[in-house]
C-alpha cells in the first residue's frame, strides 16, 4: 500500500516539475483551440480548412465526400425503386394471365394465345432478374462505403450485409424456371398479330380479349421498362408505332364501352370521361396509361375522337331507348359529329381561319355542318333541361359539353369563331369553362365528398351569380344534375360557405 501511494505521489510530482520547467522557459503546453488556429495558419493544410458545426468539426474535403456518398446512395434508393416497380408490373402480368386461364377454359385459340404470353413474360422476367440479380437486397455498401451518419441511423455497418443479400437473391433467382436464351420473337409476333382489328381472334370471347389486350399493353409496358431489348425492336416492331398503338388503344376503349354496356360518364370518381386526361389517368386504364402518354396530339385527337362516338352511338342502343326519345337538337350534333368527314371538314376550316386575314368568313362557316353542329351544342349547354325530364337529358347536355370540349381542346378557331357571332354564344364560353371546373372537381378521385362541395361553392361565388340572374339560374340548373336530386338555394348556401370556410 505505501508502494502505491509512493509511485501516484512520484508521478504527480514530475507531472508539476514538468509543467513548472515549461513556466521557467516562458511556454505552455498547447490549447485544442490553439492547434486547431495552427492548423488554419499552415498554408500546407490550407486546402483542409475547418469549420464547426452543431454535430461537431468537418474539413470542407469530409463534406464532399459525404456529398458524393450521399448521391451514390441517392441512386441505390432510385435503382430500388426501379427494381421494385419492375417487380411489381411482373407480378400484375402474372395475375392477369392467371385470370386469363379462369376465363379461356378449354378453348383452343386462348390456351394457345396464354402459353406465348407465359413464354415471353419469362424471358423478359428472367433476364431483367439476371441483370439486376442482387435485385431489391443489394445495399449502398455494395457501390461505395456509406456515410457514417447513414450506418448509425440504421443502427450497423451496411457493408456486412452485403453478402447475405446477395445470397438471397441469387436462391430467388435461382427458384424461377430456367428461360430461352434469345427472345422469343416468333410468339411474340404471333401475339402481335392476334391483336390486329381485322383478327378473328376469340371475337365469340369478348371477355377473354378484353383481358388479352390488357395483358398484351402490360407485357408491352415490361419491354420497355426493363431496357432489355436493343431500340431497333421498337422502332421495327408493328406494336409499339404510333398508328398501331393508336388503333389498339381505340379497340380496347371500344371493347370496354361495349362490354359493359356503355360507359355513361358523371360526375363522380368513377367516371371514364372523354377526354385525353382522362383517359391517360384513369384507375380503369392503367394498362394504357404509358401508351397513351407517348402519342402525339394528333392520335390523341383521333382517340378521344372515336371514344365520345361510340359513346353517342350508344345513346341509340335499344336498352338506351328506354330512357327516353333523342332530341332534335342532340340529333344534329350526333349525326353531324358521326359523319366520316367531320374530322376533314374541321381540319380545314380550322387552317382557313388560321390563314384568314380580312373580314370574318362567316357565310362561309355558316354553310358548313360543323357550325349546325355547335350551335345546337352550344344551346343544349346554356339551356340545360330539367332533372325531371329523366336520364337522357342528363346525358345529352353532358355529351355536349364534351362535344364543344373536343372543338375546343383539337379546333379552338372554330368554337371562338362561332362563339364571338353573338353575345349569348360569348356567354356560352364562361358557362363551358365553369362547368369544366366543376366536372374536375367532382371527378377528383382524391377528394371527399365535403371538399369537393366546398370547393365548388367557392367557385360560385367567384362567378358573383348574385349580379347575373340568368347565369344563377343556370347555376342552379346544373347543380342538379351533377347532385341528381332538384335543389334549391344553392346560390345562398354557396356564398355562405365560401365566405365562412
Amino acid at each position: 500500500m505505501l508502494q502505491f501511494w509512493g509511485i501516484a505521489l512520484y508521478t504527480l510530482g514530475g507531472s508539476q516539475l514538468a509543467q513548472a520547467s515549461l513556466a521557467e522557459l516562458g511556454e505552455t503546453r498547447p490549447s485544442r483551440s490553439d492547434v486547431l488556429d495552427h492548423v488554419h495558419d499552415d498554408s500546407s493544410l490550407r486546402g483542409a480548412k475547418k469549420r464547426r458545426t452543431e454535430v461537431g468539426e468537418y474539413s470542407e474535403q469530409d463534406h464532399s465526400g459525404q456529398d458524393e456518398r450521399q448521391a451514390v446512395d441517392q441512386t441505390w434508393l432510385d435503382k430500388q425503386a426501379e427494381i421494385k416497380s419492375m417487380d411489381q408490373a411482373s407480378g400484375e402480368i402474372h395475375r392477369r394471365i392467371a385470370y386469363l386461364k379462369l376465363v379461356g377454359g378449354s378453348h383452343e385459340e386462348a390456351l394457345n394465345s396464354i402459353q406465348k404470353l407465359e413464354d415471353v413474360h419469362r424471358y423478359l422476367e428472367i433476364r431483367y432478374r439476371k441483370k439486376n440479380k442482387t435485385g431489391i437486397l443489394r445495399k449502398p455498401a455494395q457501390y461505395k462505403q456509406p456515410p457514417r451518419r447513414v450506418r448509425f441511423v440504421l443502427g450497423a455497418d451496411l457493408s456486412n450485409s452485403g453478402e447475405s443479400s446477395s445470397a438471397q437473391a441469387s436462391q430467388r433467382l435461382s427458384n424461377l424456371d430456367g428461360g430461352k436464351a434469345v427472345f422469343p420473337s416468333q410468339e411474340w409476333d404471333d401475339l402481335v398479330r392476334l391483336t390486329e382489328p381485322e383478327t378473328e381472334f376469340c371475337r365469340d370471347r369478348p371477355d377473354f380479349k378484353l383481358s388479352f389486350l390488357e395483358t398484351m399493353f402490360l407485357l408491352g409496358d415490361y419491354m420497355v421498362n426493363s431496357n432489355l431489348l436493343d431500340p431497333s425492336f421498337f422502332k421495327a416492331n408493328n406494336f409499339f408505332r404510333p398508328e398501331a398503338l393508336t388503333q389498339l388503344i381505340k379497340a380496347d376503349l371500344k371493347s370496354r364501352l361495349y362490354g359493359f354496356g356503355g360507359l355513361f360518364f358523371g360526375f363522380d370518381a368513377h367516371s371514364l370521361l372523354p377526354t385525353i386526361q382522362s383517359l391517360a389517368n384513369h384507375k380503369s386504364t392503367k394498362h394504357l396509361h404509358r401508351s397513351i402518354k407517348v402519342l402525339d396530339k394528333e392520335n390523341h385527337r383521333e382517340i378521344v375522337y372515336d371514344h365520345l362516338g361510340n359513346t353517342m352511338r350508344s345513346l341509340d342502343w335499344p336498352s338506351v331507348r328506354a330512357w327516353g326519345e333523342r332530341s332534335a337538337e342532340f340529333g344534329i350534333v350526333s349525326s353531324r359529329f358521326l359523319s366520316p368527314y367531320f374530322i376533314q371538314e374541321a381540319d380545314e376550316l380550322s387552317q382557313m381561319l388560321i390563314r384568314f386575314k380580312g373580314p370574318t368568313p362567316s357565310n362561309d362557316l355558316r354553310n358548313k355542318p360543323i357550325h349546325s353542329a355547335t350551335q345546337h351544342a352550344i344551346n343544349l349547354v346554356n339551356q340545360p333541361s330539367k332533372l325531371s325530364n329523366g336520364k337522357r337529358p342528363r346525358l345529352e347536355f353532358l355529351m355536349s359539353y364534351y362535344y364543344l370540349d373536343f372543338l375546343h381542346t383539337y379546333y379552338k378557331e372554330i368554337l371562338d369563331h362561332i362563339q364571338a357571332t353573338n353575345l349569348e354564344n360569348q356567354k356560352s364560353e364562361r358557362k363551358r369553362k365553369f362547368l369544366g371546373e366543376a366536372i374536375k372537381i367532382f371527378t377528383d378521385p382524391a377528394d371527399p365528398w365535403k371538399t369537393k362541395f366546398d370547393t365548388y361553392s367557392r367557385s360560385i361565388f367567384q362567378q358573383k351569380p348574385r349580379d347575373d340572374l340568368e347565369m344563377k339560374e343556370w347555376i342552379e340548373a346544373i347543380t342538379s344534375i351533377i347532385l341528381e336530386l332538384e335543389v334549391s338555394g344553392v346560390i345562398d348556401r354557396a356564398c355562405y360557405i365560401a365566405m365562412t370556410s
